[in-house]
């Protein structure tokens, strides 16, 4: 029987198993709880007990206080629960909560998904797993390459398995290194997080997420931290690509609009050939069959991930077709 976790002072609650730390509930229930080591070595997920009984508490390596542990100190790393708990600890909330780190990281799986883009997988160390928040994205540095900025595409519920995708560009150095050069087991270094486009959690307005071909990366955290949190408003994504393979992981969008009432799921491929000057143009209007599908937009929250100079006149369109500009986040593809 599961019991149920409430933290303070957000009011965030979630379910847990009795063979479950309160760590790993929060974190598979998309808390953005703060930790490191995740085995009782650091002391950085620190909580207090206000109410309810532990039934164990596993052995960890750091010392909490006399004055910590009469005030119901404990690491959420190591308490498993007896019964319903009231928890006092400390959630990141915004970008500036969270401090920004560098971790030397290990290549785990490179995967080919289209002709022109490859899956990155890296593995943080377990004593440094990367926090940051749905959307966010870090710089990945490699010895003599020049730095690039890249998004997390996969969720901070299980942060020490990092996913980003890559397009292959032949004028840029990093991407090259990605495709042709970086094997697995090869050591990367990541520094972050940086950026703000974040999920809105105390929002209860319907979601429509715009993703333009690799963009999708941050719009996937976005969705995968919204499953974890159970978010039950509706939420329709739009995935826009200017290639016939675009859509590299169409199956798993599917698979989100199987399992979920409120998700529907929209795939606009290229169905002619389009210049690369005109890309931005294409995209602003195949952007046109939301203005189609959805007759008022003023209650809905936005997020979109476009090409640079589309940015802004994507934005002017939606606010032209009634969505207000203050629910509209977006991410600039320049950097991907």
């Amino acid at each position: 029987m599961p019991f149920t976790v409430t933290i303070q002072p957000s009011g965030h609650h979630f379910e847990i198993d009795e063979h479950e730390t309160v760590l790993e509930a929060g974190l598979r229930a998309g808390m953005n709880l703060n930790y490191s080591c995740s085995g009782g070595s650091c002391g950085d997920c620190k909580g207090r007990i206000i109410k309810g009984e532990l039934a164990s508490i596993e052995h960890h390596d750091f010392q909490l206080s006399e004055a910590d542990k009469s005030a119901g100190g404990v690491l959420l790393c190591r308490a498993k629960p007896a019964s319903d708990l009231v928890i006092e600890a400390f959630e990141y909330s915004r970008p500036e909560d969270i401090p920004v780190q560098e971790i030397e990281t290990k290549v785990t799986k490179i995967e080919r998904v289209a002709e022109h883009i490859m899956l990155l997988q890296l593995r943080t160390p377990r004593s440094s797993t990367l926090h940051f928040l749905a959307g966010q994205h870090v710089t990945l540095l490699a010895d003599g390459i020049r730095p690039r900025n890249k998004s997390v595409a996969s969720c901070p519920c299980n942060a020490m398995h990092l996913q980003f995708h890559i397009r292959d560009n032949p004028d840029d150095e990093f991407s090259q290194y990605i495709f042709e050069a970086l094997k697995t087991s090869s050591k990367l270094n990541i520094r972050g997080p940086w950026g703000s486009f974040i999920l809105d959690e105390e929002s209860e307005r319907p979601i429509i997420m715009i993703a333009y071909d690799i963009g999708f990366g941050p719009i996937k955290s976005l969705i995968e931290h919204a499953v974890a949190l159970e978010l039950d408003q509706g939420m329709h994504l739009y995935w826009i690509t200017s290639e016939e393979d675009g859509h590299y992981m169409d199956n798993y969008c599917r698979s989100w609009a199987d399992a979920f009432d409120e998700f529907i799921y929209t795939s606009l491929g290229r169905n002619q050939h389009v210049e690369p000057e005109d890309l931005e143009a294409d995209f602003l209007r195949r952007m046109r069959i939301i203005r189609e599908d959805h007759s008022d937009l003023s209650g809905y929250d936005f997020y979109v991930t476009a090409p640079g100079a589309a940015i802004e006149s994507a934005k002017a369109l939606l606010v032209e077709w009634g969505a207000a500009a203050e629910h509209i986040r977006v991410d600039s593809l320049e950097r991907f």
